[in-house]
């Protein structure tokens, strides 16, 4: 078995459900740059988003009626705030599915919609934009979400595309 495997097993076993990566993504800016080392051994730094950034506007495509329905604008500018921003690249640089850390946010933010399946479907493709605009790349679909807590059974996964 591989060893750093055995970690993030022993890791989770520790810190309990999937606020495990939430847990992790406190202690990932230093300083204004993402530093992960050890844990996902990124190699890059970048600085922190900054607060008076241009917010991208979202593009619901199919979700239309959804994002009327469900306070797709609350929940657009939910996504951007930067704890959650935070959790959403720790994520993806554990090489799990975002929304897999995303979670537990969003059962304490909107959980009278969480039960929606065509909600979480909105905050799936609402986040798939999200990390487009912060310059991560998908890199693996449909990757199952072993945690029963989890509201999601399936998510993406993304990375930073690499220089050439």
């Amino acid at each position: 078995m591989n060893k750093k495997l055995t970690l993030t097993r022993h890791r989770r076993r520790v810190l309990g459900d999937a606020s495990w990566i939430t847990r992790l993504s406190q202690r990932v800016w230093v300083k204004g740059l993402e530093t992960l080392g050890r844990y996902g051994g990124v190699k890059h730094a970048r600085p922190k988003p900054e607060k008076d950034a241009q917010m991208q506007h979202y593009r619901p495509d199919r979700f239309s009626a959804a994002y009327l329905h469900f306070k797709g604008a609350a929940v657009w500018e939910w996504l951007h705030q930067p704890d959650i921003l935070i959790v959403l690249e720790t994520a993806s640089v554990l090489r799990r599915p975002a929304v897999e850390g995303l979670s537990p946010h969003l059962k304490k933010a909107f959980p009278d919609l969480v039960t929606c399946l065509k909600f979480r479907q909105m905050v799936g493709h609402m986040v798939r934009q999200v990390m487009d605009g912060q310059g991560y790349a998908l890199h693996r679909s449909n990757v199952r979400i072993p945690q029963s807590a989890s509201i999601y059974g399936y998510g993406n996964v993304y990375r930073i595309p690499q220089a050439a």
